[in-house]
């Protein structure tokens, strides 16, 4: 069965500094902002660089030529939303984020990471991935401006 979204999909090939990868524009019926996300596809060994990366999809099992994906730009509702924004909250972003898993499992890669520094985004990444690096704090914050979590796919 074919999963329907809230929105209408456009999604182009990109590549960005020897990585492949996706752009997505998530648009809308009701007349409001047009959503994005970029997705970025490479081998785990060219995270060596960040080290914080390449030894945590290691750690998880995955081997040096194994693809994963770098959730680098995700905005489903909008860039500049802020994050009380009535547009938030309403599924957009998970469902946007399970039609991006899909075309990477697609694509054969085997895990996906992102970064953020935003609460709204952080807390979105605390129910859709595992939190890795800082882990956080018993209040709930995070030592760290940028969070990094990862999932399995």
């Amino acid at each position: 069965m074919k999963t329907t979204f809230p929105f209408e999909v456009n999604r182009t090939n990109i590549e960005i500094n020897e990585r492949n990868g996706y752009y997505y524009q998530f648009m809308f019926q009701s007349g409001r902002l047009q959503g994005m996300a970029e997705v970025l596809f490479s081998p785990v060994k060219s995270y060596d660089c960040l080290p914080p990366v390449s030894q945590l999809y290691r750690e998880l099992g995955l081997q040096p030529d194994q693809r994963v994906a770098h959730l680098n730009r995700f905005y489903p509702n909008g860039q500049g939303i802020p994050d009380d924004s009535t547009l938030m909250r309403q599924g957009i972003g998970t469902a946007a984020l399970e039609l991006i898993t899909a075309d990477a499992r697609e694509s054969d890669v085997k895990g996906m990471h992102v970064f953020s520094g935003r609460l709204g985004m952080i807390r979105f990444m605390e129910r859709n991935f595992e939190v890795f690096d800082p882990k956080p704090q018993p209040d709930g914050t995070y030592q760290r401006k940028y969070v990094l979590a990862c999932k399995l796919i």
